[in-house]
């Protein structure tokens, strides 16, 4: 019987020894790849039988003197601080109070970050019902990176009780502040505590005006802090003729009005329930959070199936897309689609997932459309281009991506799911395709859809 790849070993003994019998010096690329994921199953298998002698430990001491000391103990026994030891002795208590996540941890289907995840998820909601809720979570940890299974789990916790986290919210907002704080070679932080839609505008406005200043060899993070600073004190930036004399200052002239895309299902602004809304670049928010953005906020019709929750599709037969396709692909994918990329969909390329064909014939579907678009970082869209790399989606949403070495790694897409109304039943009206329903309810809430501006010419090389 022909032995198993060792990716498909079950962590253990049997795989340690697999591995530590050869290197990956004579092996494929795609056997090396196979070997590094062997490798983080067994690191997470040995994580969690550590932990379990962890609990061990702290049982044995539970009741006694020496209870208050255990974590020293351990940080004695490891030769390291004792935060780092209590760091170790939380994921054990947190992995006995969570059997789904031990389990999963120990099976190798999840990392010890996203096992830290799920075990400091949902904190505000009851103890039972927290540990029902976050073993419903770790099917979906095996398929999430951590910042996006963190932005499930809180999500969630909204869900459970959305008038705590509206509370929770409002007693946040009055610790909101700017601090200081003084560090060696002459250098300071400053940092702000604010709520969230106040957050992603300050640093779009702030990033948008450092996309402004002349090129330079200055970086991404340089431009932004000499932004933030010639925005609030009106200094001049380094590298510009801007004095503080000359009445040019960017700091003393108008400021524009910052871009926050939220997203707020239709029940929500119609007051049917309190679903979550999404910021874009932060995550889940409250209801009345989300309804206090869309008060003040120019709307985008964008058109949503009430089924599963997913962008439904548009289109248009040109190269670039009209701004409501950009603004709807945006909002759809939220970030760059490469598997575990966390740049936001509104700085990234808008890339054809099947390359755009000028000169095709009428009656023919248009290419630029939204299922054949997807936002694109431009170092992934580069891995795209020259990296040997190929992508494709399903039609569930899910972005499929296939390394050279054959290996497929999938994103899956961002829905807009929300639990229906109890008392309102199906989102659509007999004999009605949910499509209609979805845009029938859009129409009433946004109004006509943004044209866009016209085409402006041939495709970029890429």
């Amino acid at each position: 019987m022909p032995l198993l790849p060792v990716h498909e070993v079950a962590p253990g003994p049997e795989l340690a020894a697999r591995l530590a019998a050869g290197d990956g010096s004579g092996c494929s690329d795609e056997e090396v790849v196979d070997r590094i994921v062997a490798w983080q199953r067994l690191i997470s298998w040995a994580t969690a039988a550590q932990a379990a002698d962890v609990d061990e430990l702290l049982g044995r001491r539970r009741g006694s003197r020496g209870a208050e000391f255990a974590v020293d103990e351990v940080a004695a026994a490891l030769t390291t601080t004792r935060a780092v030891a209590a760091r170790s002795v939380d994921l054990a208590v947190g992995l006995r109070v969570h059997p789904s996540v031990g389990a999963a941890l120990s099976a190798g289907r999840i990392c010890e970050r996203r096992a830290r995840v799920l075990i400091e998820a949902a904190p505000t909601v009851p103890q039972d019902e927290r540990v029902a809720l976050v073993a419903a979570l770790v099917g979906e940890a095996e398929s999430l990176t951590a910042p996006r299974l963190r932005e499930r789990a809180r999500r969630v916790e909204i869900e459970h009780d959305p008038g705590a986290a509206q509370s929770r919210r409002e007693g946040e907002k009055r610790r909101r502040g700017v601090f200081y704080e003084p560090l060696p070679d002459a250098m300071a932080r400053i940092s702000a505590y604010l709520p969230a839609e106040d957050a992603q505008a300050l640093y779009a406005a702030v990033d948008d005006l450092a996309r402004t200043l002349p090129a330079d060899a200055r970086s991404a993070d340089q431009r932004r802090a000499d932004a933030l600073l010639d925005q609030v004190c009106g200094t001049p930036d380094a590298g510009t003729d801007h004095r503080p004399d000359s009445g040019a200052r960017r700091g003393a002239g108008v400021r524009g009005r910052a871009r926050v895309l939220v997203t707020v299902p239709f029940t929500t602004l119609a007051g049917l329930d309190d679903a979550p809304g999404h910021i874009a670049g932060y995550g889940p928010v409250p209801a009345d959070v989300a309804r206090q953005i869309a008060a003040d906020a120019t709307w985008q019709r964008l058109l949503t199936d009430p089924a599963d929750g997913r962008l439904l599709d548009a289109g248009t037969t040109t190269y670039r897309p009209a701004r409501s396709l950009r603004a709807a692909v945006e909002a759809r994918d939220v970030t760059c689609c490469f598997p575990g990329c966390r740049v936001p969909a509104d700085r990234c390329d808008l890339d054809h997932i099947d390359p755009y064909e000028p000169g095709t014939g009428p009656g023919t579907e248009p290419q630029t459309r939204a299922s054949n678009l997807q936002a694109l970082c431009r170092h992934h869209h580069r891995l795209k281009t020259h990296g040997e790399w190929t992508v494709s989606t399903r039609p569930d949403g899910t972005t499929t991506w296939t390394a050279p070495t054959g290996h497929t790694y999938h994103r899956p897409p961002e829905r807009y799911d929300h639990r229906p109304h109890p008392d309102r039943g199906s989102p659509t009206e007999p004999g009605q395709p949910p499509e209609r329903a979805a845009e029938r309810a859009s129409e009433r809430a946004a109004g006509p859809p943004d044209p866009g501006p016209p085409d402006p010419g041939p495709p970029p090389p890429f």
